[in-house]
C-alpha cells in the first residue's frame, strides 16, 4: 500500500492499493491469490490509472479518476471487472499506519549484538536493543540508525526464536537498505522507518516494511508487505502477510 503515487515495472503477488495515481508497465497483480470471479478488488487506485501492459487475472481493478488499460491487461480480466469508484479510505489508513509506526518506537534500555556481514567482512555491529526477547509475548525489538544500516551487506536473524515477532526500528530521514535480510519467519518481522523521507531498497528483504512518510525507490524483492508514502522502481512485492504479535 502507498498513500500517494506508484510507478512500477515488476509485480505484486498480492493485492495493490495506491492512494494517488498509478503507472504500471509490464506489471502483474495478484498472481499469488486465488481466483475471485469478481468478488475481490485486487488493484485499487484512488487517482488515475495508466496500466500499459501486464495482468490482473484474479480480481477486479478499481480506479478513482481516469483509466487507461492496455489490451494485455484487458485480456487477463475475463473473469473480473474494471470499476470506477472509491472502495478504500486511504486517509484513515495513512493516519492509522503513521500512528502505529511511532508507537513501535520504545525507550532504549539496553543493547545487544547481532552478527552481520558488512561490506568488509563478518563482524558484530552494535544494535541498540530496546528489550530482551519477551518469552511470554515472543517479542524482540531493535533500533538502528540509517547511516549504520547502509554499511551492512547482510543480516541473519538465526538467533531469534522462529515464533518471535521481530521489530527493527530504523531511525533517520534518508535511508538505504541494500542488503540481504534473512529471518526464520518473515511473516513475523517489521522493518519500521518512522522518520524516513526517502528510502532506497535493494537486494532481498525478508519482512514487512512500514515507512508511511517515505518515498520509496526499490529494486528489491520484499518477502512481506509494504506501507509507504509513494513507490517507484522494479522491485517485487511478495504475498507474505504479517502475522506477528504487537502488544500495544
Amino acid at each position: 500500500m502507498v498513500f500517494q503515487d506508484f510507478s512500477g515495472s515488476s509485480d505484486s503477488r498480492g493485492r495493490l492499493f495506491v492512494g494517488g495515481d498509478a503507472y504500471l508497465e509490464s506489471y502483474s497483480v495478484g498472481e499469488g491469490l486465488p481466483q475471485s470471479n469478481g468478488q475481490r478488488d485486487d488493484l485499487v487506485v484512488g487517482g488515475s490509472l495508466n496500466f500499459v501492459a501486464g495482468t490482473v487475472g484474479r480480481g477486479n481493478i478499481v480506479y478513482g479518476v481516469n483509466t487507461s488499460v492496455g489490451s494485455e491487461v484487458m485480456n487477463s480480466m475475463s473473469l473480473n471487472g474494471i470499476i470506477k469508484g472509491q472502495s478504500y479510505d486511504f486517509v484513515s489508513a495513512e493516519t492509522c499506519m503513521s500512528r502505529l509506526s511511532y508507537q513501535l518506537i520504545t525507550t532504549v534500555s539496553g543493547g545487544g549484538n547481532m552478527e552481520v556481514r558488512t561490506n568488509t567482512g563478518i563482524s558484530n555491529m552494535w544494535f541498540f536493543k530496546t528489550t530482551p526477547v519477551d518469552e511470554e509475548n515472543k517479542l524482540d525489538i531493535y533500533n538502528i540508525y540509517c547511516h549504520d544500516l547502509e554499511n551492512i551487506a547482510s543480516v541473519n536473524f538465526d538467533n531469534v526464536p522462529q515464533d518471535a515477532t521481530t521489530i527493527i526500528n530504523v531511525l533517520g530521514t534518508e535511508c538505504m537498505m541494500d542488503a540481504q535480510m534473512i529471518h526464520p519467519n518473515p511473516r513475523k518481522v517489521i522493518w519500521n522507518f518512522p522518520d524516513a523521507v526517502t528510502l532506497t531498497l535493494g537486494e532481498y528483504i525478508e519482512g514487512s516494511i512500514l515507512a508511511p512518510t517515505a518515498a520509496v525507490q526499490s529494486s528489491a524483492t520484499i518477502k512481506g508487505q509494504l506501507c509507504a508514502l509513494s513507490f517507484e522502481g522494479a522491485g517485487s512485492l511478495d504475498i507474505d502477510i504479517f502475522n506477528g504479535c504487537i502488544p500495544l
